[in-house]
């Protein structure tokens, strides 16, 4: 599903507001940190949401980290129902 530009553009417009209007009512730190961040946000969202540029090894490392999450999801539940089959007692059991 694809998401309208115009939406991306009033929702942008709506979070620079947010971050405008009160730096110019009661200047802070923590609002330059927001407005930074919203800006590095649409650094990236041009190339590689819009554009569709996809890096070789953003892709080898989202491979790499999904693989081995669901291994070990698949690993340990494996040997938890082994467990809970066969290292049960006889009372664990009725």
């Amino acid at each position: 599903m694809k998401v309208p530009i115009p939406l991306n553009i009033l929702i942008i417009l709506i979070s620079i507001y947010l971050v405008i209007a009160p730096v110019i009512s009661n200047p802070d730190i923590g609002f330059l940190i927001a407005a930074s961040v919203i800006l590095s946000g649409l650094i990236f969202y041009y190339p590689f949401v819009y554009r569709k540029i996809e890096l070789k090894f953003i892709s080898m490392f989202t491979f790499i980290i999904l693989k081995n999450l669901i291994m070990k999801l698949f690993y340990f539940r494996k040997y938890e129902c082994i467990y809970h089959t066969h290292f049960r007692t006889e009372e664990e059991r009725i």
